[in-house]
């Protein structure tokens, strides 16, 4: 019986000795704060440290990258009582940060119920994953729209735009022409109409124009314009027309084998005397686009010339005029949105350039017609195309021909070198407000002027 109880004491204090032994070297060597530590991406990583017996020497063994997620493990080695001792501390580098969402413009709109809204744009940016703009998605809700986007940790960024549905605002209503304007007894009332834009979009189908003139009685007569939106908001207008025993001259600018640096200048002049007029375009530059489009939403007519000027391919077969003739069409509607219908042939449709194919000249007036182009040529000229013209030259041409019995299109051009006409363009209208002319763009209501068709 002795022999059992003498092992059982002998396991006993080998035991105790050992838990003393291992008590002992946690009090020798420990390390502090934390064993596992989440560290949030791109902050300086301070080790908590350790307490060594001692001051005995520890060898740390890995590093912690704070920019780059991931675990990373630290050991601390040292020598107690002959014995190699290693603790180890594990450092999550991790990233609990959402991404910043920011939307273009306001995160409150005023929209109306016809008119889809026209996202103003976003981004998206994390502090460890950048840029995440191409990741955001984006889903309608009630009254606007969800921007989420999730960084490759899960971390999730929820932004809502939200839409007030209402429209109080009436639309812009703007005269063709002049808000006073002659004719003369018996003649016919030709309507130039109106343009009106609204907050909810273009609603110049909308207008509704009404008058009580009568061209046999002479006297001053009204013509009043009016539109509403879809909400009601009212906008009106009127035009005085008198009808007289003296003639009113009617007067079209044109302005050819622009837009140019010097439209910019024209355009200015244009708006001094409160006048519109029309460019017939055919330099297809992207460094013009904002001038045409400057142009168009001035309320000039902005109408299609040619898109090489060179008249041995564009004449060459209708295809090849037909071509040409949609290319800057197509042009024209990329920059401002609108397709245009107006057209002049280069040369004019008298023109003998295109002698080299007879008929040409016949076959694509006839063509342009069927296929619905009004196109205009001109029964005034400023002479400017000439190479010996002047600023004066230039005044006397237009103002001399200038005639109240009939309608009169007027032939200049707005290309960089025409610095005279830029310079004569006051003193024309000067006399054009000096005689009380009309003076208007061209719209698919005009009435087209032709010359006599030579080949």
């Amino acid at each position: 019986m002795k022999k059992p109880l003498t092992s059982f004491l002998k396991i006993l204090i080998s035991l105790s000795t050992l838990l003393i032994l291992v008590s002992c070297s946690k009090g020798d060597f420990y390390l502090k704060g934390k064993t596992k530590i989440n560290l949030e991406v791109h902050t300086d990583y301070v080790d908590p440290g350790y307490y060594i017996k001692d001051n005995q020497s520890v060898l740390i063994d890995g590093f912690v990258d704070s920019d780059t997620l991931g675990t990373y493990t630290l050991t601390y080695t040292t020598t107690l009582k002959d014995k190699v001792v290693s603790l180890e501390r594990v450092v999550n580098v991790v990233d609990t940060t959402a991404p910043v969402i920011t939307l273009n413009g306001s995160e409150e709109n005023l929209v109306c119920l016809s008119k889809n809204y026209l996202e103003e744009g976003f981004s998206a940016l994390d502090n460890y994953d950048g840029d995440l703009s191409s990741s955001i998605i984006v889903s309608p809700i009630k009254n606007g729209f969800m921007y989420k986007v999730s960084d490759q940790s899960g971390n999730l960024t929820e932004l809502t735009r939200g839409f007030s549905i209402e429209d109080t605002q009436s639309p812009t209503l703007d005269l063709i022409g002049s808000e006073s304007i002659k004719i003369q007894k018996d003649s016919q009332y030709i309507e130039y109409g109106a343009l009106a834009e609204d907050n909810c979009g273009d609603v110049s189908s909308k207008i509704i124009i009404t008058n009580n003139i009568q061209t046999s009685v002479l006297g001053t007569y009204t013509v009043t314009y009016s539109v509403s939106d879809e909400n009601d908001n009212t906008t009106t207008k009127t035009r005085e027309v008198i009808v007289t025993d003296e003639a009113q001259a009617i007067v079209y600018l044109t302005f050819d084998d622009g837009p140019s640096s010097l439209t910019l200048d024209v355009l200015d002049v244009l708006e001094t005397y409160k006048v519109k007029a029309t460019f017939f375009v055919w330099t297809k530059k992207p460094e013009f686009e904002p001038i045409m489009l400057e142009a168009y939403q001035k309320g000039h007519t902005i109408a299609l010339h040619t898109a090489s000027h060179n008249y041995n391919v564009i004449y060459a077969s209708t295809t090849n005029y037909f071509n040409d003739l949609y290319s800057v069409q197509s042009w024209v509607k990329e920059v401002t949105g609108s397709t245009s219908m107006i057209f002049r042939f280069p040369g004019g449709s008298s023109n003998t350039s295109s002698d080299f194919n007879p008929g040409i000249m016949t076959k694509v007036t006839t063509l342009a017609t069927q296929k619905g182009f009004h196109y205009f040529d001109w029964n005034v000229s400023s002479g400017d195309g000439s190479n010996d013209t002047t600023t004066e030259k230039i005044i006397y041409n237009v103002t001399r021909n200038i005639k109240s019995t009939r309608i009169n299109v007027v032939l200049m051009h707005d290309s960089k070198n025409h610095q005279a006409t830029l310079d004569a363009l006051p003193e024309i209208l000067n006399y054009l407000q000096s005689i009380g002319a009309l003076v208007l763009p061209i719209t698919m209501e005009t009435p087209e002027i032709h010359h006599a068709v030579n080949n």
